[in-house]
């Protein structure tokens, strides 16, 4: 009789622990925490084809830019097929590139949960070195401390790869990425040189341009 009780005892007391774990669960942690759905991806897949002869680009890159940073990137293996997972939707730009191709970029727009396919069609280059018309900031430019500077250049710039220097330290090395953002602080007072390196298969170039950091100026204080 008594382990009767004791057992009809222990069964009440774990239903009624179950009960206000479940009441817990449902009233006392935020909707957002207590029914929040697996987060579902964004499939992002493709082929990368030489468009003269459909022949599979093995090794082309494809990046997923927001603005301009890059967010998520893939190779495509030796069919050039290629596939990218990503969390988050909305509008983006889809970059391929490949060495000896002039790169290509489509504007696409996704959402979570979804699958798209974006193939390309790259262009072999000719035989045609880098030139470079300018680099962004120009040569003298002031910032102040704390600024965020976006380094790049212009010109013909087919199938490069590109390579940042500030004062002589490699701040970003070969890539095909064409940007690289330079935030600056107050160690940096002075002037600073910046150089940008671009090469692909026939031949490389460089430009350079001096900058200058200043102290911030300081307000004055309001009356």
């Amino acid at each position: 009789m008594f382990q009767r009780n004791l057992k009809n005892k222990l069964f009440l007391g774990l239903n009624i622990f179950a009960l206000a774990l479940f009441f817990c669960l449902v009233f006392c942690l935020p909707p957002a925490l207590a029914f929040q759905p697996a987060p579902r991806n964004i499939t992002i897949k493709g082929k990368i084809t030489n468009n003269a002869n459909t022949v599979a680009i093995s090794g082309a890159i494809i990046e997923l830019y927001q603005n301009t940073a890059s967010v998520a990137t893939a190779l495509a293996d030796s069919t050039g097929n290629y596939k990218i997972s990503y969390k988050i939707s909305g509008t983006y730009t889809l970059k391929a590139s490949a060495t000896d191709y002039e790169p290509q970029e489509q504007v696409i727009t996704v959402r979570t949960g979804r699958s798209y396919t974006y193939d390309f069609a790259l262009k072999k280059i000719t035989s045609q070195s880098p030139k470079i018309a300018s680099i962004n900031p120009a040569d003298g430019t002031l910032f102040y401390e704390g600024d965020s500077v976006a380094i790049s250049i212009t010109g013909y710039l087919v199938g490069v790869q590109y390579q940042f220097s500030i004062d002589g330290v490699i701040k970003q090395s070969w890539s095909s990425s064409s940007t690289y953002n330079w935030v600056t602080n107050s160690q940096l007072f002075g002037k600073h040189k910046i150089k940008v390196e671009v090469k692909n298969s026939f031949g490389s170039a460089y430009k350079e341009a001096e900058v200058y950091i200043l102290k911030k100026p300081i307000s004055p204080p309001s009356i």
